[in-house]
């Protein structure tokens, strides 16, 4: 099983943080080897988000449901997709009025020894820099 935990400060306000991890609809437009995404569907407490990553003509796709407490955590876990097991959370917590800690905790283990192979590598690589990638995002949207 992979874990992985990632936090960085930043010169954002929570708000802002939370903003662009809650926008899933964005997520192909920057995060790596992330090919299409979107919200199929919503509440304010809980977000099903897809996600489909893709490596030359190798693609695997997902489905997390997400638990919202807007500005604060981002709780997920996998619903449907090639892991045996997938959960994370995203904090967000407040330093000042625009600058917060952001975190990232992320365990998950690949189903098929096929799949692992091939994208455990990408998908690893991707859970290790979603933090920097978040950060890298908000400096292009917010500054």
């Amino acid at each position: 099983m992979v874990k992985i935990y990632k936090t960085a400060q930043v010169e954002f306000s929570c708000q802002q943080m939370y903003d662009l991890v809650c926008d899933v609809n964005r997520y192909h437009e920057f995060v790596m080897y992330c090919s299409d995404s979107r919200i199929l569907s919503e509440t304010d407490e809980m977000v099903r988000a897809y996600l489909e990553f893709s490596l030359g003509g190798f693609k695997q796709r997902l489905t997390t449901v997400n638990r919202l407490k807007p500005y604060h955590s981002i709780a997920m876990r996998l619903e449907e997709g090639p892991f045996r097991y997938l959960k994370g959370e995203w904090r967000f917590e407040a330093i000042e009025e625009k600058k917060c800690r952001v975190s990232l905790s992320i365990e998950f283990e690949i189903s098929s020894m096929m799949v692992n192979m091939v994208l455990g590598p990408i998908f690893t690589q991707t859970a290790e820099q979603l933090v920097f990638i978040f950060v890298e995002r908000a400096r292009q949207e917010y500054a």
